[in-house]
């Protein structure tokens, strides 16, 4: 079977409240004006710099460049691999599944952690929003992972930790898990006859 990973949330720690709250005295209003904002989604696609990030956040927000730019190189830090997640992982690898990233996330910090975590070579392919300007949950980057590496989709698994994401794959023929754990996760595979 092939089995299609989100990276943040799943594989890789990704807490944006707790890392706002490291830099910026209100942590939902820092998350309501940078991380849920329309200039970040185009930054997880790849549709700016950044440093155009910044420049955009200083100039249209209560939040300076410079705690945006804290909070960035907070994230980085910290978005850490979920040892229970790789175990799974490597279980699943050992059994013959191919193996796949689909994942929101800006093209520089997909940089970084492949460059830093040798992990993802675990995987068939990697496929990052931020490389292909479209982000999840649009049809047309689950169209781009299915076209480019050649998947049948009735015989492919997606793990998300969004609803609004397993939802629009499952809406396109996939077989879908929301992910809260990977002991749950395993649970869940098991049951469906995958591992």
């Amino acid at each position: 079977m092939n089995i299609i990973f989100d990276a943040g949330g799943v594989l890789v720690a990704w807490k944006p409240r707790e890392i706002a709250q490291r830099v910026y005295p209100d942590p939902d209003a820092f998350l309501k004006a940078v991380v849920k904002s329309s200039i970040w989604k185009d930054y997880d696609m790849g549709l700016c710099s950044t440093s155009e990030l910044l420049e955009v956040i200083d100039r249209d927000t209560e939040i300076s460049a410079e705690t945006a730019a804290s909070f960035i190189r907070e994230a980085l830090d910290s978005i850490n691999p979920i040892p229970e997640t790789l175990e799974l992982v490597d279980e699943l690898a050992e059994q013959g599944h191919k193996l796949y990233v689909l994942s929101n996330m800006p093209k520089e910090f997909a940089q970084f952690l492949e460059q830093r975590d040798a992990f993802w070579e675990k995987f068939t392919a990697r496929v990052f929003s931020g490389y292909i300007q479209t982000a999840k949950p649009d049809k047309a980057i689950f169209d781009y992972i299915l076209q480019t590496y050649a998947l049948d989709v009735k015989q492919t698994l997606f793990i998300d930790d969004y609803r609004e994401n397993t939802d629009a794959a499952q809406s396109l023929g996939f077989q879908t898990h929301l992910f809260t754990d990977a002991r749950t996760c395993r649970e869940q595979l098991t049951a469906m006859g995958v591992m």
